[in-house]
């Protein structure tokens, strides 16, 4: 820090003194501008101001006006050698002073390299060369040169004002420069060239092209970016380790920076730290010694104090622990360190007591809080207070955890134990008086719920075992009719049997009578009997088929008792829902038996009316045998013509009688089915009967509101 701020300090005036030469050139073409712009200008007046700026300036060795060709005045070449301008006729006039006498000259030709115009063509900046050496009066004296751009308001370049700046103040600045014993500076452009060193054969160099100077494109670099550099280098003259420190600096606005740098020796800045360091440690034993001794001095006399503050905090401790019940003061009156410190424990151990004390009973309150919690009463909060904030932070915490489970559970748990136990006994009758909490609000909502649950699942009970003791009489009604009908069925086959025999009897005898036509005359009186026996048969068939007819009205009416008995088993099961599907298959079955015994029945109630037809024709053919015997000689040819008729209807009724039979055989086997159909439905019913009973029974044992009032639904 101490070798930085040196190094600021120094680059400050090498930057102002560089910069009084930027403003003396700026001043000059500012002028010449001026003129130009105005149109008012001459070369005598122009060379007159640039005396006048040299004279005023002692670090100036010469300044400059260096135009283009016809820039500023047209012909130059009728000009050319005289006054301020070159061979060219090109006004270039460079005014020199040497401390007694103003000169005038022409400068170099334009064909000639001119740095100090050309960079501030392209920039339009002030600009400052490397350094030179430039002889002057036989001695070689180091200079740059700066110079400032002439631009007219019309933007129009016309040439630059230069000053030469000798470097000689600041190089004596630089050699003068001691940090320490062997610190020196040194001065370098951002073009590494060396513009001061205490070495004068450095001075113009290039540091990149030094040998082992490893650090030199890096330091360059940190000058054109205006950054601080510093590096540790080992001189190899001496073999010892060189701290140095480079400070840029920008001068004015020309976008140029140097770089100053100062050099100091590891060991000579680290000397005053050692011989401070080494004071210090013999400062730090003396004084030891000087402590030691008044400690030793005064600790005869003050250990009778320090006892009594060891036996005081002894027995405060012992407090602390709980060893004792009681902490003794210190005993110490005095108004020395000792006495204060006395009375601060002495304060401070009744204070501790104090806080002790409100701690406890703190503490009591809540174990008497807790007990109280533990016996389900969560309506409770800790009163007690102390000044000790941990515990005050829990007693808050412990209030708000209370408050918190009381309004989210329960202010009496016992309650809700209660209630728990009373559920578990399936009493769901059960409510918890004034609930306070979520929890036993909950379990009152629940409970309502599932008393809902219970009234409706009684009266769906109750509607099921209605349901099955209807169905069931239906069943029984359903299976009686069924027998009957298939006696029925039997009886009337048993009949048709019999019809079936005399009809083949009767073709028989007709077949006969056939064959016997020619003894008619003969057998007459045996042909009426016969004429009176077939009357008989054909009263005999009339009263056959009148029971058949009764027979077909029993089928009929079966088969519509049995349709609705099936609809009223379809409505039952309906109603039953997912336990009555059963139901509604059988009642579907029966109803389509039904419908098939009702067909059957037209079919035969049909052929029966053509039977009947039939016997009634029979009767009056034998009607008009009869009366018709008297007749029976003449008409002997149309007799068997009648006979032969006759055998022929016999073999029709025969034949009709066969299908009757067979009607009737296949209306026996519908009939027998259904009486199964009708036997599977009744167990079925049974089933559903014991469901409903077993459904009733199990919420019969639960106890709930709306147990003996609950009927069953009206369907």
């Amino acid at each position: 820090k101490y070798i930085g701020a040196l190094s600021e300090s120094f680059a400050v005036k090498i930057k102002q003194d560089m910069e009084k030469g930027i403003v003396l050139a700026n001043s000059l073409a500012s002028s010449i501008k001026v003129q130009y712009d105005s149109k008012r200008y001459n070369q005598t007046r122009i060379i007159a101001i640039a005396k006048d700026l040299v004279v005023t300036a002692p670090f100036a060795v010469g300044m400059g006006i260096d135009l283009d060709a016809n820039a500023m005045f047209e012909n130059d070449s009728y000009f050319a050698n005289e006054y301020g301008n070159d061979k060219d006729g090109r006004f270039s006039p460079y005014i020199s002073y040497d401390g007694k006498e103003v000169k005038v000259e022409g400068l170099t030709s334009q064909n000639e390299p001119r740095e100090w115009v050309d960079v501030p063509r392209k920039t339009q900046k002030p600009h400052i060369t490397e350094p030179y050496y430039h002889k002057i009066e036989g001695k070689n004296i180091v200079m740059v040169r700066v110079s400032s751009p002439i631009i007219g308001k019309n933007g129009k370049f016309i040439g630059a004002a230069t000053v030469d700046i000798s470097l000689d103040g600041i190089l004596k600045q630089i050699s003068d420069i001691k940090v320490y014993e062997h610190g020196y500076g040194f001065l370098l452009s951002d073009q590494s060239t060396i513009i001061g060193h205490p070495n004068s054969k450095f001075i113009t160099k290039k540091l990149t092209e030094l040998k082992n100077y490893t650090e030199a494109k890096d330091i360059i670099k940190s000058i054109k970016n205006n950054k601080v550099f510093t590096y540790v280098k080992t001189s190899p003259s001496n073999d010892k380790e060189s701290f140095y420190y480079v400070q840029p600096l920008q001068i004015a606005n020309t976008g140029i920076n140097w770089g100053f740098a100062l050099n100091l020796p590891v060991e000579e800045y680290l000397a005053t730290a050692n011989s401070l360091q080494m004071y210090s440690i013999s400062s730090g034993v003396v004084s030891f010694i000087v402590i030691a001794l008044v400690i030793i001095y005064f600790m005869t006399a003050l250990s009778r104090n320090l006892q009594t503050i060891t036996e005081g905090l002894n027995s405060f401790f012992k407090y602390l622990n709980k060893e004792t019940t009681d902490s003794s003061k210190i005993d110490i009156v005095s108004e020395d360190e000792f006495g204060k410190m006395a009375s601060m424990i002495n304060t401070n151990i009744q204070n501790t007591q104090i806080l002790i004390e409100t701690d406890n009973a703190l503490i009591d309150d809540v174990k008497k809080v807790v007990e109280l919690v533990k016996n389900g009463n969560l309506d409770q909060s800790i009163t007690q207070s102390t000044s000790n904030q941990g515990l005050e932070e829990l007693k808050s915490i412990f209030n708000e955890m209370l408050e918190v489970i009381s309004l989210n559970i329960s202010n009496d748990l016992n309650s809700i134990k209660t209630a728990l136990n009373e559920y578990q006994k399936l009493n769901f009758a059960y409510r918890i008086e004034n609930p306070k909490g979520n929890t036993a609000e909950g379990l009152n909502a629940l409970a309502v719920i599932i008393n809902d649950m219970l009234v409706e699942n009684k009266s769906n009970g109750l509607t099921l075992q209605n349901s099955a003791n209807t169905l069931l009489n239906n069943v029984d009604t359903l299976s009686t009719s069924s027998n009957q009908a298939a006696a029925s069925i039997e009886q009337t086959a048993a009949a048709l049997e019999e019809v079936t025999s005399n009809i083949a009897n009767n073709t028989s005898n007709v077949v006969k009578m056939a064959e016997n036509a020619n003894q008619l005359k003969l057998s007459a009186k045996d042909g009426e009997d016969l004429a009176t026996q077939t009357t008989k048969a054909m009263d005999n068939i009339n009263e056959q088929v009148t029971c058949i007819n009764e027979a077909i009205g029993v089928i009929n009416q079966i088969s519509f008792q049995t349709n609705i008995l099936s609809l009223n088993a379809a409505v039952e099961a309906a109603t039953a829902g997912e336990a009555g599907k059963g139901f509604a298959v059988v009642a579907q079955e029966v109803r389509n038996l039904a419908s098939r015994s009702a067909e059957a029945a037209q079919e035969i109630q049909d052929l029966v009316a053509n039977a009947t037809h039939k016997a009634n024709d029979g009767k009056k053919i034998a009607d008009k045998m009869i009366h018709g015997y008297e007749e029976l000689n003449n008409n002997i040819s149309k007799t068997l013509e009648l006979i032969s008729e006759v055998e022929s209807a016999s073999k029709d009724q025969q034949l009709g009688i066969t299908q009757i039979n067979a009607a009737v055989g296949v209306l026996d086997k519908q009939t027998q089915q259904n009486a199964g159909v009708a036997s599977h439905a009744k167990d079925i019913s049974n089933q559903t009967q014991t469901i409903a009973n077993n459904i009733l029974e199990n919420v019969n044992k639960k106890e709930f509101i709306g147990k003996e009032t609950t009927q069953a639904n009206d369907i």
